[in-house]
């Protein structure tokens, strides 16, 4: 999500869910191992989720809302040396 706000891509729609889990499997074996009908329940399940944070409208949305970090988050987040979880809010300072 993180590089589709960096170059202001808000297309969004099931190949980019199907490009992060593939993305995931080659990166690690314990993933790459899970059945079929695990990784379809995990995009469900991240699918609502990015719905319950206003990431995305609804389930069936092809488009990225803009998201804005609190202030008060984000210090949080770089006073903990997070910030490769800045891009996923649309923070890139």
């Amino acid at each position: 999500i993180g590089e589709k706000y960096r170059i202001k891509d808000t297309s969004f729609g099931k190949m980019d869910v199907n490009v992060f889990f593939m993305q995931l499997q080659e990166q690690n074996d314990v993933i790459a191992s899970w059945s079929d009908n695990t990784i379809a329940k995990l995009k469900q399940v991240l699918i609502k989720i990015m719905v319950e944070t206003e990431f995305l409208d609804s389930t069936k949305s092809e488009k990225l809302n803009p998201v804005w970090l609190y202030p008060v988050l984000e210090n949080g987040i770089r006073t903990n040396g997070d910030f490769e979880m800045l891009p996923a809010f649309n923070c890139f300072m």
